[in-house]
């Protein structure tokens, strides 16, 4: 029998106080019998009963000489048999123990140490090849091919599907598209990913069981390098997907801003149609009985509507053309609508000429026939003098008149706030003083009501200037009051924007410092606060375009603070999106970090205690096992820890260089954009 202290010697090379020759020859025992089915080995007693432990060893050395696998639906009392004869008839070993020896509630554990040992004397250590290690590669390979394939699968028909993916043509449609591709990057993505690291994982383990058996090739589209090939593939073109529906939602919006604004101008000019049909018939009626000068004046009105209205349709017209270029699926309902309004504009207007115009300009001939007649009358010296001084009067009115009209026609809208604002007191102030004057007009009433009305029509004349006059004050005054509540609310709007576009450019997303939890809370309330605001920047929109619709005098300053702010909103949208993915990347970038830092800590930890705390000389077996103990808790450490470096070097291809971002390039880099945006310093595209 081979001594039983002499056993640690042998496995370990030399004396060793620290491993006990029972302990040292149980772990050459699992050792040996490692990755077999149903043999686990604790002790030297039960684990040892159904004799498929003593088989196993047998079958490691020579794996010719039994069928392992078919060990297992055989008796405890055979398995022994076959293990103790082949031992002796093969290799040599005595015969020290038999089945019944071993088959039995409580077997002798000195008895089987002793027989164990004289195995160990002929096998002391268990050769490089294993024959279960093809079982477990060869069930590791086919999972990996099921799932390669698996993965291949999704990532061909995923890249069919965005390749081929059809734009719809309503806005609503495209939302949902988005919305889609939101779910599916939130829930089908991570699955699919988890695919491909468990693959990874596979891969390694199947590289780590090759060593010592046949290298495993796989079809070249199933192999790491090509899967990794497939799924940025993948990835591109889901970006891209992403990015084509966007800019198809952003086509769409503002088409349907413009088909609102078409909406909105075809109602607008339907009414002011009704509007001068009705004023139209009611000429018709009374033009005979009215003073030629109010007839003239209110046929001058019905064409300046008429002409308001053909601005209308050329508007609409011009709109219509852009849905047409644009392939808008409404055109053609909104041609129907521009054509009706066109057929009523042009019968309107060919009533206006044929019913009022026409007998306006009969009348006129006549009245120029009566002037040359009371020329020719006698007048006496007296009334001469009179008439001279009525006209001169007259004519100071009508300076005065005409020279206060040119003083307001010069004051302009202004191009911001401040110039708006202060045009409007200059407006105010020129208000007051027409008002002030109107009291020098009413003796013309009482002139224009006497029997002497030899200027009874320049009277009506000054009468009808002086109260245009007072008419485009009021209207002048009217609409630089609604252009100043436009604008300051737009101004309003434009300054909270330039703000946040401000915070977002000026973030240094290379900073130390940066607290990711605090961005998280900006990113959360930014998306909040843009939700909210678009409800009151939409309404300031639509109050100057409406503005814009109804021929507002400023309607050029307008449309420069709704491209403004249209600008502005869009390049504020495009830095939350920023923010959201520069947060997402600063997140990885940290994390990677962090856990790489935390790693490399472990590391240099691990190599002190090993050059300390286990380099030192055992004096007590209780001292050994203790380190023994450390050194298998070391162990599922720097495994689980090789996992995470492993994890690391696979992420590291996705983390950006964020410490790039403030230092002075030595060259030209290429970079990639993730929105457009203009400075006088710098345009990215």
């Amino acid at each position: 029998m081979l001594p039983i202290f002499q056993i640690s010697d042998i496995i370990t090379g030399a004396s060793d106080a620290t491993v006990t020759a029972r302990e040292a020859l149980l772990r050459w025992a699992q050792r040996t019998t490692e990755r077999y089915p149903g043999v686990r080995i604790t002790d030297f007693t039960s684990s040892w009963r159904d004799g498929l432990a003593f088989n196993a060893i047998l079958h490691r050395n020579r794996p010719d000489i039994l069928d392992f696998k078919s060990l297992r639906s055989r008796k405890a009392k055979d398995n022994l048999e076959l293990a103790f004869s082949l031992a002796e008839k093969e290799f040599g070993i005595t015969r020290l123990l038999d089945a019944e020896d071993v088959d039995t509630p409580e077997p002798d554990e000195k008895s089987i140490i002793t027989y164990i040992s004289s195995m160990y004397d002929v096998f002391p250590e268990p050769p490089a090849y294993h024959p279960f290690a093809d079982d477990e590669k060869n069930r590791k390979v086919d999972e990996y091919k099921d799932l390669a394939q698996s993965l291949l699968t999704w990532m061909k028909d995923t890249l069919d599907t965005f390749r081929n993916q059809k734009m719809f043509k309503t806005l609503i449609d495209m939302k949902g598209l988005l919305l889609e591709s939101s779910k599916f990057r939130s829930d089908e993505l991570p699955k699919r990913l988890r695919d491909k690291q468990r693959l990874s994982h596979l891969h390694r383990d199947i590289q780590k069981l090759s060593r010592h058996t046949s290298h495993v090739d796989f079809p070249k589209e199933l192999t790491i390098e090509e899967l990794e090939k497939t799924w940025n593939q993948v990835a591109s073109a889901l970006q891209e997907r992403d990015q084509k529906i966007k800019d198809e939602i952003c086509r769409l919006e503002k088409l349907q801003r413009l088909v609102d604004k078409y909406n909105r101008e075809s109602k607008i000019c339907d009414g002011k149609l009704d509007d001068v049909e009705k004023r139209i018939t009611e000429e018709e009626k009374r033009i005979q009985r009215l003073h030629f000068v109010d007839a003239k004046h209110n046929c001058d009105q019905i064409e300046n509507d008429l002409k308001s209205i053909e601005d209308i349709l050329k508007s609409l017209q011009k709109d219509y053309l852009v849905f047409e270029d644009k392939n808008y699926h409404q055109t053609a309902e909104l041609k129907l609508k521009l054509e009706t309004l066109k057929e009523r504009y042009q019968h309107l207007k060919t009533v206006f000429q044929t019913n009022l115009l026409l007998l306006l300009t009969e009348r006129s001939e006549k009245n120029v026939s009566v002037k040359k007649n009371v020329k020719q009358r006698n007048v006496s010296p007296e009334k001469s003098n009179e008439t001279s001084k009525q006209t001169s009067l007259l004519k100071e009115y009508l300076d005065w008149i005409e020279k206060k009209q040119k003083r307001l026609e010069t004051i302009e809208f202004g191009t911001d706030f401040p110039s708006v604002k202060n045009n409007l007191e200059q407006m105010r102030t020129e208000a007051k003083a027409i008002e002030q004057y109107r009291k020098k007009f009413g003796s013309l009433s009482t002139q224009k009501s006497s029997k002497e009305i030899d200027n009874a029509e320049e009277i009506v004349k000054i009468e009808a200037k002086f109260e245009a006059l007072i008419s485009y004050s009021s209207k002048k005054q009217q609409d630089m009051e609604i252009l100043l509540d436009f604008v300051q609310s737009a101004s309003r709007e434009l300054k909270w924007m330039a703000d946040k576009e401000e915070a977002e450019i000026m973030r240094d997303w290379s900073a130390k410092n940066l607290n990711l939890v605090e961005l998280e809370l900006h990113q959360e309330t930014l998306t909040s606060d843009l939700e909210k605001r678009e409800i009151q920047f939409n309404a300031i929109q639509s109050r100057g375009e409406s503005l814009m619709l109804q021929n507002h005098p400023a309607s050029k300053i307008i449309e420069g603070f709704l491209k403004n702010m249209q600008n502005q909103w869009s390049l504020l949208l495009q830095l939350a999106f920023c923010l959201e993915v520069h947060l997402r990347y600063a997140q990885t970038y940290h994390q990677f970090f962090k856990e790489a830092r935390e790693s490399e800590q472990f590391i240099k930890k691990t190599e002190e205690k090993l050059n300390t705390t286990f380099s030192k000389s055992v004096n007590s077996i209780d001292e050994g096992e203790r380190y023994l103990k450390q050194m298998d808790v070391l162990k599922e450490d720097l495994s689980k820890y090789n996992d995470i470096i492993c994890s690391l070097v696979q992420r590291s291809n996705d983390v950006l260089p964020l410490k790039q971002r403030k230092s002075q390039p030595s060259k030209p880099l290429s970079i990639t954009a993730i929105c457009n945006y203009k400075s006088p310093d710098v345009s990215t595209n």
